[in-house]
């Protein structure tokens, strides 16, 4: 047997589908070439996904700014402050690199499920981390990658 090559580790990771049901059933959870993918079942438009959404400083991304504790959002523990998100959809509607406005109204308004792509932030090991842990650990940010 030989040791997998960098191509052959990546393929591999790649094509990895995690999920992680909760005993309800109302979780699921997808990773994708650095992209998560999580799936919010909320039972009504009142109900709230317990996401709290921000700005990058150059405005390019919607970020998360925290997840609250107990949350419908905090089923999912890739799920963390300074994830970027790539694409939010949900009542009919699809947000590729969605602006803050179009995120907050959709999660707010939309019920049933709503799916949620982004990219984790990760320290220089790439392990997802959360920004508190982000400035705590890292030296400088030639030691940390987004992806």
């Amino acid at each position: 047997m030989h040791a997998p090559t960098g191509d052959e580790r990546a393929t591999r990771q790649t094509s990895e589908t995690q999920s992680s049901a909760e005993s309800s059933g109302a979780a699921e959870m997808e990773t994708t070439n650095d992209i998560c993918t999580v799936t919010i079942q909320k039972p009504d438009a009142s109900s709230r996904v317990g996401l709290r959404l921000g700005e990058t400083r150059d405005g390019k991304w919607v970020m998360v700014g925290a997840v609250e504790r107990g949350s419908l959002a905090d089923r999912f523990s890739e799920l963390k402050s300074g994830a970027r998100l790539t694409e939010v959809c949900g009542g009919g509607q699809v947000y590729t690199r969605p602006t803050l406005q179009e995120a907050a109204v959709l999660l707010a308004s939309a019920s049933g499920d709503i799916r949620v792509s982004f990219k984790p932030l990760t320290d220089r090991f790439g392990f997802i981390c959360t920004m508190d842990q982000f400035v705590a650990r890292v030296g400088s940010r030639d030691q940390v990658r987004w992806h």
